[in-house]
């Protein structure tokens, strides 16, 4: 990743929609490693590059993580030590009943495939008003293939709706 950037904040997007904002969790992605932080030091912070954290189920049932965010008018995807820009209608997705691949490429280097697992318990639920609250990942990864421009102007105005809340 080109101008590589000291800290992204990040986050945290709950499979329950309407979890309080009072009760959000925040990271802080410094190098290849992810901390837990507060708003505090979000809004305390001269830096306001903020993005989505995810986590998910790995195919081998662990909880597994990945990192969303904006960086030189480009979406950044950030998933086991390993940064890819993701470029418009760069993903792809495949499902096999609850397993799902998500495979990113950009250019000539090697894609990153995500292996990912829904618990049956979250489709129970799901009567496909809100597919986000099933898996927020896959909800995210399909909006920004279809509205890459779009999503990426959200992203960028979280820090205003996180200062506000």
């Amino acid at each position: 990743m080109e101008n590589k950037i000291k800290k992204i904040y990040l986050v945290k997007v709950s499979s329950n929609l309407h979890e309080a904002p009072v009760n959000t969790k925040y990271f802080i992605l410094e190098g290849n490693q992810i901390y837990a932080t507060n708003k505090q030091e979000i809004l305390n912070s001269s830096q306001n590059i903020i993005g989505y954290i995810f986590f998910f189920f790995s195919w081998k049932l662990k909880t597994d993580s990945c990192a969303i965010f904006p960086h030189n008018e480009s979406l950044y995807l950030f998933h086991n030590d390993t940064f890819i820009e993701i470029e418009k209608n760069s993903v792809q997705i495949k499902k096999i009943l609850f397993w799902r691949i998500i495979t990113i490429k950009k250019g000539s280097n090697l894609p990153i495939f995500i292996k990912l697992f829904t618990p049956p318990y979250r489709w129970l639920s799901n009567d496909g008003m809100f597919p986000e609250t099933v898996e927020p990942l896959i909800d995210f990864l399909i909006d920004v293939n279809d509205n890459y421009d779009w999503k990426l102007s959200n992203i960028k105005k979280l820090y205003q709706y996180i200062s506000k809340t």
